[in-house]
């Protein structure tokens, strides 16, 4: 039976790519912008966010 909410696979924003390793806060938007059009690109939806993801749902946002 075929998934009626797509596929399956979720993209967690945890950890997120950084520019600087020591700057937790200092998220690489370019790297995230290039993961998350091939994770669209092969039909997945689903992303896993969440306040405590250290800015994640500011960067996908932007991203989006």
């Amino acid at each position: 039976m075929d998934n009626p909410f797509g596929k399956k696979l979720g993209f967690g924003l945890m950890p997120l790519p950084l520019n600087n390793p020591d700057g937790m806060t200092d998220i690489d938007l370019k790297t995230l912008q290039n993961m998350v059009s091939v994770f669209m690109e092969r039909g997945f939806s689903y992303f896993d966010i969440a306040h405590v993801y250290g800015g994640s749902e500011e960067a996908i946002r932007k991203t989006l």
